[in-house]
């Protein structure tokens, strides 16, 4: 009977080649069962590899945040092995550059304040707050312990540095202030009231408290037997002084040198060998004050002698300087720079080299007189004849305004002669301008130039004229003319004309040159910054002598 239904047979049971050994009967269900089996056995495989990659990571990201290059961001999800490891680098590697770092200020803090244990506190509290407050909230804990340990550990050492910097310095200080009163003790025996004196009692109270702060000071190394050393050397010391200020006053009554050093000598002897006041010392510590007081002694000897020469010197010195002195004065008499009143006032002469030189200043000045009467009439000769020769170079054309200045500045010729010379050199280089200046005019007058429009450049035809005609009177007239062209192509020309071609091109050449340096006078004086008349000679002679 049919039923609408196709009827399947059974079939056996079909394995998959993709996912072996699942029973596709079961459905799906047990399909995914066996999927997630074989991924959890993947992921197995490859954690070793994510763990590595996350721990490198984390160094990345710690170093990164440690040298402020990152912010730290606290990871959302902390479980699982490859988050721990991440986490775990990202931390070792931040602690790792924070603790250099802080190892590394902690260091120069305690440079800085090497022998300061407050100011030691003080800095590395300020560097143990900065390295919190730079820490993510995390780390900060962490960071504050290491720094704090750090920083306890170098006040420590700090503090210990200082403690030996002051035991040493205490002790030093002990022992410069007993060699002082040593000496002083030693120097205070040896004079007037010797051991029975205020001021040695003083000193001796002094050196026997400070000799005893040194031995009982646990810190400073000096036994019983290196102080009693030390004060028998200064016992023998100032008994040596002592005994010596005696003797040093027999050296003295015994007049010195040789008789009184034999004087001393045998009051040593018969004091301290063999006399009462020694008896309860040793021989030995008797031959010891022995020697040191003729020593003491000795050196008073090498002393005295010692004064006697400086004095000597300094007496044969004065009057070396006397005697230079007189030398330097008979020369500023000879130069006329002293004078009668600067000899009385010299406090380092004897009356006798003043007298001298006072004579020699009064018959200085009568010589003087003589030569300025002598010197007069020469000086109005050769007046004359300097006139003279200027007068002559005038008369010829070749005298410069510069010259006719420094003979007058010299005081050569008066301002009447100055004039007078000038007006013959004038004269003298009339003819010689006039030539220069015929192609000047002849241009001046060409079509299109106007009389009123020439007058500055015929004015500066005319300087470059005379300046030409100064340095070349001997000029023929074809020199002068051809300069003259020379000069109107300049002035009038627009463009110049270079040097003119002649036969002298190098006395031409010197005449363009003092041409132009008229022509840059004029221009100076025209915007304000004249050129001096110093400046204008100076330029003038390296024109005409190369200097």
């Amino acid at each position: 009977m049919a039923t609408g239904q196709s009827a399947q047979p059974r079939r056996n049971i079909e394995v998959s080649n993709i996912a072996p050994q699942v029973d596709l009967r079961n459905g799906e269900g047990q399909m995914w069962d066996q999927a997630t089996r074989v991924f959890d056995r993947l992921s197995e495989a490859a954690k070793p590899n994510q763990i590595r990659r996350a721990q490198a990571r984390g160094m990345e990201e710690g170093a990164a945040i440690a040298a402020g290059e990152k912010d730290y961001v606290a990871p959302r999800f902390t479980f699982g092995d490859v988050a721990a490891a991440r986490q775990s680098a990202v931390e070792t590697a931040y602690s790792a550059r924070v603790r250099s770092d802080v190892d590394a200020r902690e260091r120069q803090i305690r440079r800085d304040f090497r022998y300061d244990p407050i100011g030691y506190e003080q800095a590395a509290k300020e560097m143990v707050s900065g390295f919190i407050q730079g820490a993510p909230p995390d780390f900060a804990v962490a960071v504050e312990q290491y720094a704090t340990g750090v920083t306890a550990s170098g006040l420590s050492s700090v503090a210990d540095a200082r403690s030996q910097r002051d035991e040493a310095e205490t002790n030093q200080a002990l022992t410069v202030r007993v060699r002082e009163l040593d000496e002083r003790l030693i120097a205070l025996a040896s004079q007037p009231g010797g051991q029975d004196a205020p001021e040695y009692l003083a000193a001796a109270d002094e050196r026997q408290s400070l000799q005893q702060q040194r031995q009982d000071n646990p810190a400073i190394t000096y036994s019983p037997e290196q102080r009693a050393l030390d004060d028998n050397k200064v016992d023998e010391a100032v008994l040596g002084a002592g005994i010596a200020r005696v003797a040093v006053q027999a050296y003295s009554d015994a007049g010195g040198g040789q008789a009184g050093l034999a004087a001393a000598t045998r009051f040593l002897n018969a004091e301290v060998l063999q006399g009462e006041a020694f008896k309860d010392l040793t021989p030995e510590r008797r031959a010891r004050v022995n020697r040191d007081a003729l020593e003491q002694v000795r050196v008073f000897s090498a002393a005295d002698r010692e004064e006697k020469r400086l004095q000597e010197e300094t007496e044969r010195a004065a009057r070396a300087a006397e005697r230079e002195a007189v030398g330097d004065l008979r020369l500023g008499i000879l130069m006329g720079e002293v004078t009668e009143s600067d000899i009385k006032a010299r406090a380092d002469l004897s009356d006798t080299a003043k007298a001298g030189l006072i004579n020699s200043v009064r018959t200085q000045e009568r010589r003087e007189r003589a030569d300025t009467n002598r010197d007069a009439q020469l000086e109005r000769t050769n007046a004359r004849l300097a006139y003279g020769e200027i007068r002559d170079s005038a008369q010829a054309g070749t005298l410069s305004t510069s010259e006719i200045a420094d003979a007058l500045s010299a005081g050569i010729i008066t301002q009447g002669q100055a004039r007078t010379l000038q007006g013959l050199n004038d004269r003298a280089l009339k003819p010689i301008v006039a030539d220069v200046l015929a192609p000047v005019r002849d241009a001046s007058r060409r079509p299109g130039m106007s009389q009123r429009g020439n007058a500055v450049p015929m004015a500066q035809a005319e300087a470059h004229a005379v300046t030409w005609a100064r340095a070349n009177p001997d000029a023929t007239l074809q020199q002068r003319i051809e300069f003259g062209e020379f000069v109107a192509k300049t002035v009038f020309g627009g463009q110049g004309a270079g040097r003119p071609a002649n036969q002298q091109a190098a006395q031409t050449d010197q005449a363009a040159r003092l041409a132009a340096l008229s022509a840059e006078r004029n221009q100076r004086a025209g915007t304000g910054r004249p050129m001096s008349t110093r400046e204008f000679n100076q330029k003038r002679n390296e024109i005409l002598h190369g200097r």
